[in-house]
């Protein structure tokens, strides 16, 4: 059986920023959440609320760099109790297909950027233990 990273559609880059959701009536449902990673096809965060699986919301965050207020229609694909985090909760979230090609842009590059920065560091890492 092939582990999750052999199936992944998109690269993903490590995150931690703030996000809130709006809910298919409108309210804003604003709970501790973090994003933990991201793509142009979704986000995995953490949340002190637990979400319902194939729930639709619309995910509100800004990326740091480029700056870009993202509103996105998603899905809850999965969700559990945190590891990590006690008394928290992992979700994995899959944007809609109405993605704009400039939010789509946008992500890849944040990704790129994080993913760049964190070859970097471990290059730096491996370097100064020799």
């Amino acid at each position: 059986m092939p582990n999750r990273t052999d199936v992944r559609k998109y690269k993903r880059g490590k995150t931690h920023f703030d996000v809130t959701f709006l809910t298919g009536d409108g309210h804003s449902i604003v709970i501790g959440s973090k994003s933990s990673d991201i793509s142009i096809g979704g986000m995995k965060i953490f949340s002190s609320r637990e979400l319902v699986p194939s729930d639709n919301l619309l995910v509100l965050f800004t990326l740091p760099y480029p700056p870009d207020k993202m509103e996105i229609p998603s899905t809850i694909i999965w969700s559990k109790p945190s590891e990590k985090k006690r008394d928290w909760f992992e979700a994995g979230l899959r944007f809609s297909s109405v993605i704009s090609n400039e939010q789509k842009e946008n992500l890849a590059k944040y990704v790129s950027i994080k993913n760049r920065s964190a070859l970097r560091l471990s290059r730096h890492k491996v370097g100064s233990e020799k």
